[in-house]
């Protein structure tokens, strides 16, 4: 991930320098705007100075060769939906998973947002450009200590957006309110605390969570749910397995 990040940076800083020698310091003031269409194809590419079409091609070749690079093989197509899908389903236990190092005790529900997943992952060779895709955010994995009230409240959110990705949970829904809920299959103790995984954009509040601002604890490991999720690919390789998931009764809605 280290050489992704200095090859994305030293092309950032090519581009600054080639165009700030375009700046001057006089002032100039806007007489008139015109607009065009123009259409994006194969034939801009003719139209691209040889210079900086050279510095660019240089900087792809060389991020192409990690993207491009195979990490897995996944059995089926995983895209995203409610109240549940194969990709927000396998993004949630992953992030359940990968946040019990984090505390002392059990991770007992993760929460994914489907607004954060923006693409799916094809059925078949798995590459690091892939996850890229599905994880274009720099979206951290934050660990929250939250009472059992909020979760209760937590979930109010939940039944009434008609779900999300959830690990931990069976929920069902009528009419946009919880019908029934269990957390590791028991019923919530308002008096307990809860250790949830999610990401940093869901713990600031956004999406509706705002009982997530209120939590108890909050530890932010620092490590991008992008990578949580390359690591699970290529460990799953690693024993030979190929990247699965699967639609359970985490999440039901009742006519």
């Amino acid at each position: 991930m280290l050489k992704i990040k200095t090859i994305i940076l030293a092309l950032a800083s090519a581009f600054v320098l080639l165009f700030s020698s375009c700046q001057n310091k006089e002032q100039y003031e806007v007489k008139s705007v015109e607009c065009e269409q123009i259409k994006i194809d194969g034939e801009l590419d003719s139209k691209v100075e040889p210079e900086l079409k050279a510095m660019v091609d240089f900087y792809k070749l060389q991020i192409d060769s990690v993207m491009n690079r195979q990490i897995g093989y996944a059995a089926q197509t995983l895209d995203k939906g409610k109240p549940q899908s194969l990709l927000s389903n396998l993004t949630a236990d992953v992030l359940r998973l990968a946040g019990a190092e984090y505390v002392d005790g059990t991770v007992s529900l993760a929460v994914m947002n489907n607004g954060g997943l923006r693409a799916p992952i094809n059925e078949g060779p798995v590459t690091v450009g892939d996850i890229f895709k599905v994880f274009p955010f720099e979206n951290e994995m934050v660990l929250l200590k939250i009472s059992g009230i909020q979760v209760n409240e937590l979930f109010k959110r939940m039944a009434a957006i008609g779900g999300e990705g959830l690990s931990g949970c069976t929920l069902v829904i009528r009419d946009n309110k919880v019908q029934s809920l269990l957390v590791n299959g028991k019923p919530v103790d308002e008096n307990a605390s809860y250790w949830v995984s999610t990401i940093d954009y869901l713990a600031d509040g956004n999406s509706g969570m705002s009982v997530f601002t209120e939590a108890e604890k909050r530890i932010n490991t620092g490590i991008r749910l992008r990578d949580v999720m390359l690591n699970y690919v290529e460990g799953v390789t690693a024993q030979g397995k190929e990247l699965t998931s699967k639609i359970d009764d985490r999440v039901k809605v009742l006519p």
